[in-house]
């Protein structure tokens, strides 16, 4: 880039080089960028048209479009992603929370809402967005939040400090379940929620290039997507009390295979809740007595 471009030519020059270099929504992305680097609102880009940008700011905003070019997910060049309602810290190590979540968090809600001092635990929960949001906005005492990846319970416990949910959030390294060992909550939780690895073996390659540059640990679930819900699954209802509720976010596809292993398991599907292009996204199971 030369000296002198205003915030309207950066602009326009971004637009046309992300579309060139099949960016969706270049537009966009572009003032997203742009307006990380003035320090303004992206709706204050429009005011600023005729400034011209320093040099050092020019600087680094050629640095963010690099990363950007090379497919490097927005979210990951901001450091943050925007999730019910709530900024989240996100890196390489955590998945990018996604819309279609916030479902799943809508749901627990739903249920929580209906008892006080209630335990829940998020298996697989990456940034902490899900535990961070249900903490947040419920009255539940207390929320056990595993993962088996200790580089995203950093970024978790960033995630409840920010959000002033520490001390609802118990934080365990560990494969799913087994990361509740020696917590003494057998048949003790009220609730486990999970949006788990489900992209499956044949899926992998299709994926877009943003998504396989999150970690493949939070997103590959064996060789037909399924495994970690068996995992969960087949030990849910050593720690859920009878009439507790199990919740998943799930691929689409998935949803008949997903009801039989819950079903398969002694839980009973109570509802199959469905996202905003109408998908099957969310299933809600319910522990016997």
């Amino acid at each position: 880039m030369e000296k002198n471009w205003t915030v309207g030519n950066v602009l326009s020059w971004t637009e046309s080089y992300f579309k060139k270099n099949k960016i969706s929504e270049a537009r966009l992305e572009a003032e997203i960028l742009l307006s990380a680097v003035v320090g303004c609102p992206r709706l204050d880009l429009r005011l600023k048209a005729l400034d011209t940008l320093p040099q050092e700011m020019l600087n680094d905003f050629k640095e963010l479009i690099l990363r950007r070019r090379k497919r490097v997910p927005i979210s990951y060049i901001l450091g943050e992603q925007d999730f019910f309602g709530l900024k989240f810290l996100v890196n390489e190590h955590t998945l990018i929370p996604r819309p279609e979540t916030e479902i799943l968090v809508e749901e627990a809600l739903e249920i929580l809402k209906r008892g006080k001092g209630l335990i829940a635990a998020d298996v697989c929960t990456g940034s902490g967005c899900i535990a961070v949001a249900v903490a947040k906005n419920s009255g539940v005492s207390k929320i056990y939040a595993t993962d088996i990846s200790s580089d995203a319970l950093k970024v978790a416990y960033e995630n409840a400090a920010r959000h002033d949910v520490l001390s609802k959030i118990v934080l365990k390294n560990g494969d799913l379940l087994d990361a509740l060992r020696g917590e003494n909550i057998e048949k003790k939780l009220d609730m486990i929620i999970s949006n788990p690895p489900y992209v499956a073996e044949n899926e992998f390659d299709a994926l877009e290039p943003e998504i396989k540059c999150e970690p493949k640990m939070a997103l590959r679930g064996g060789k037909d997507g399924l495994d970690f819900y068996r995992s969960i699954v087949s030990c849910a209802a050593g720690y859920l009390k009878p009439g507790a509720h199990l919740l998943f976010e799930m691929n689409s596809n998935k949803s008949r295979e997903i009801r039989e292993i819950i079903e398969n398991n002694g839980f009973t599907v109570e509802n199959i809740v469905k996202d905003y292009s109408g998908l099957d996204r969310v299933i809600i199971g319910t522990a016997h007595g």
